[in-house]
C-alpha cells in the first residue's frame, strides 16, 4: 500500500458572494497535517470582494481559477474535477470552515484500507454568521447528519435516500476521482439537492462509509446559501426531490433492488423484471413513504403504462389484484397537488414560526444580560 502521505488530493471549491467568509474557509483547507494537496478554487462570477480576498492567498498549492459569468455551483465544480490530478477529491464550500485539521489523513486512510468503499463522510457542527457556534436544537432538522450508523451497505443507502432523504454532509466529503468518471458529476439543472443525486448515482456502484468525527463548521446564513430556510429554496426543494426521484431506479440492477426494498414488497417471492416494475410502482404509492405528497403521481404514472402493457396488466390482475377499476378508486383518492400545495405551506409555515423564536431568543439574550447587570449593579 502506497504511504497515505504521498497521495494527492484534490480539494475544490467554488466560491460566491462570500467575501467575508472565504478567506477562513482557504485558511481552514491550507491548515489540513496532509499537506500534499492541490488546493482549486474558482469565483463563480462574485459581485462582491470574494476575488480580492481569495487573490491574497500566495500559498503554491493553490490554483486559482477565476470566472466574470456566474455559471452556477455545479458547473463551476464540475469544472474543476476536470482539472483535478488527485486521486481522491474534496469538496470544500466558500462559507464553511473545516474544523479538525486529521480530516485528510483520516479519510485517506479510510480509502486506502476500503477498496469498495467510492467515498467517505463525516459528521458537521454549525455556526452562525459571525462564526459563532450554534447549537443543533437551533437549526432546522440539525441533527440530520447524525442520524445515521457508521457503515450500512449500499443498497441500504438506496433504501434510506428514497424513503428518508439525505444525511450526508456535502463539505466533509472524500471521494474516489473514478467515481466521478464513472458516472458523471453534478447536474446544474438541480440547486438544493444536486449532493444527493450524486449519492444516489455513488451507491449503486460503491460501498459508503460516515465517520464519527465532525469534519465541518456548516455555516448558516439566513435567506442566502441553498441550504437556508425560505420559502422559495422550501418549494424548489420539493420540486427537485420530485426530479430526482422520478429517475430514481433507473441504473439500478435487480439484485441491489430486491436487497435494499424487499422489505417493502406487496409479494415477496417477486422475482422477475415484470414483478420488479409493478413493486417500483407501488413503493412510490405507498403511504408510509414520507414523499408520497409528490410520488404518487410517478406511482400513477406508472401503474398506468403497466395496464397498457398486455404482459404486465395480466401480472397486475393475477398476482396483485389490480385492474382498471382499482387504478380509477387510486385516481379518485390521490389528491397528489392539492396535498402538495398544504403540506409545503404548512411546513413553511412551522419553520417560520421556529426561526422566529430562536432568532427572538438570541436578539434579546444580551438585551436580558444587560438589564439584569445594570438592576444588580444600582439596586
Amino acid at each position: 500500500m502506497k504511504d497515505s502521505s504521498d497521495q494527492l488530493v484534490s480539494v475544490l471549491m467554488s466560491a460566491y458572494n462570500h467575501a467575508p467568509y472565504v478567506g477562513n474557509a482557504i485558511e481552514s483547507v491550507l491548515a489540513q497535517t496532509h499537506g500534499n494537496i492541490e488546493f482549486l478554487i474558482t469565483d463563480d462570477g462574485s459581485s462582491d470582494a470574494t476575488v480580492e480576498e481569495i487573490k491574497k492567498f500566495r500559498d503554491p498549492r493553490i490554483t486559482f481559477v477565476p470566472s466574470s459569468v456566474n455559471r452556477g455551483a455545479c458547473a463551476a465544480t464540475n469544472e474543476l474535477i476536470a482539472l483535478s490530478r488527485g486521486r481522491y477529491v474534496c469538496i470544500m464550500n466558500s462559507d464553511d470552515v473545516w474544523c479538525y485539521s486529521e480530516k485528510l489523513k483520516e479519510q485517506i486512510q479510510i480509502l486506502q484500507t476500503r477498496p469498495d468503499v467510492g467515498a467517505t463522510f463525516g459528521r458537521a457542527r454549525y455556526i452562525d454568521c459571525e462564526g459563532m457556534h450554534v447549537k443543533k436544537s437551533m437549526v432546522n432538522n440539525g441533527d440530520i447528519f447524525d442520524k445515521v450508523g457508521f457503515y450500512m451497505p449500499r443498497q441500504a443507502w438506496l433504501e434510506h435516500f428514497f424513503m428518508q432523504g439525505n444525511c450526508l454532509c456535502h463539505p466533509t466529503v472524500m471521494i474516489r476521482k473514478e467515481c466521478f468518471d464513472r458516472f458523471g458529476g453534478y447536474r446544474n439543472v438541480l440547486r438544493q439537492l444536486p449532493d444527493l443525486d450524486v449519492w444516489i448515482r455513488l451507491a449503486k456502484h460503491y460501498e459508503i462509509n460516515v465517520g464519527k468525527g465532525e469534519y465541518v463548521s456548516f455555516r448558516i446564513i439566513p435567506g442566502q446559501n441553498a441550504s437556508s430556510p425560505s420559502l422559495a429554496n422550501n418549494i424548489r426543494l420539493r420540486n427537485e426531490f420530485h426530479l430526482i426521484r422520478r429517475s430514481y431506479f433507473e441504473g439500478m440492477n435487480d439484485e441491489d433492488f430486491k436487497k435494499g426494498f424487499s422489505k417493502y414488497f406487496h409479494r415477496p417471492d417477486a422475482s422477475d423484471p415484470v414483478s420488479f416494475s409493478i413493486e417500483k410502482a407501488l413503493l412510490y404509492l405507498n403511504k408510509n413513504n414520507p414523499y408520497s405528497y409528490s410520488d404518487s403521481i410517478i406511482g400513477l404514472e406508472r401503474i398506468q403504462c403497466l395496464l397498457e402493457d398486455p404482459r404486465a396488466k395480466k401480472a397486475l390482475l393475477l398476482q396483485y389484484g389490480i385492474d382498471e377499476k382499482w387504478f380509477h378508486k387510486q385516481m379518485s383518492e390521490v389528491e397528489t397537488f392539492d396535498q402538495y400545495d398544504k403540506t409545503s405551506l404548512n411546513e413553511y409555515k412551522k419553520m417560520v414560526e421556529s426561526m422566529r423564536s430562536s432568532l427572538s431568543w438570541k436578539i434579546t439574550s444580551p438585551i436580558r444580560k444587560l438589564k439584569n447587570t445594570l438592576v444588580s449593579r444600582y439596586k
